[in-house]
């Protein structure tokens, strides 16, 4: 009971604070770029790049598809456990879709929560923070090359 009080509260303190405002506002909602003038494996390259320098676990490499995962630590951890169950593991995963349109490289992304329990059942929530929304975008504007 303790314990589901001290998150109630944790809940009910974050979930009045306002967020942040979408720096840059796609079509889909989520992250997306394009690329003129530089190849889908480059593009691929940087984001496995990325993903492989900051601690993430690549899950696939695939002609058209990256998708990495980390375990959450910290506070952020510590709330999705609580949230879920102790024995929860919270991961952060991103999905980054390329294609190749016009001679263009187009590169969307999707962003979840993972938790996978002591039995290994998976559950999947969205992640909804712009925070995260924004960060993702950023990592997709660093990759444009000036013209």
């Amino acid at each position: 009971m303790k314990r589901f009080t001290i998150v109630m509260l944790i809940i009910s303190m974050t979930a009045c604070a306002a967020q942040a405002p979408i720096n840059k506002v796609t079509r889909s909602g989520y992250p997306e770029a394009t690329y003129i003038n530089q190849s889908q494996d480059a593009i691929q390259g940087r984001l496995l790049g990325y993903c492989g320098g900051r601690g993430f676990t690549i899950r696939q490499a695939d002609t058209n598809r990256v998708v990495c995962s980390k375990q959450m630590s910290g506070t952020g951890g510590l709330l999705m456990q609580a949230m879920t169950n102790p024995y929860a593991r919270p991961e952060f995963v991103v999905a980054f879709t390329l294609y190749t349109t016009d001679g263009q490289v187009k590169v969307m992304s999707r962003f979840w929560f993972e938790t996978t329990n002591g039995y290994g059942a998976v559950t999947t929530n969205p992640a909804t923070n712009t925070a995260d929304k924004n960060n993702v975008q950023a990592v997709l504007d660093s990759f444009q090359i000036a013209g």
